[in-house]
């Protein structure tokens, strides 16, 4: 992640968005360690049919 996040900065980039599914508790605190914060929600992608309900969490964090 730490490659990424520099590549993607040194690119131009001002900030690294991603999407994480509701279903994997342990995520959105993995990468709220890492600096991002959530910004929403958004619908899985439609077509899919799933065993369980469920969404996609939005995070985001500013790259320095």
């Amino acid at each position: 992640m730490n490659a990424a996040e520099d590549y993607c900065g040194k690119a131009g980039c001002r900030f690294i968005d991603l999407q994480v599914i509701n279903l994997r508790q342990e995520l959105p605190s993995f990468y709220r360690n890492r600096g991002y914060v959530e910004t929403g929600t958004a619908p899985l992608t439609p077509g899919l049919r799933p065993k369980l309900p469920c969404h996609f969490v939005k995070m985001s964090k500013q790259l320095t």
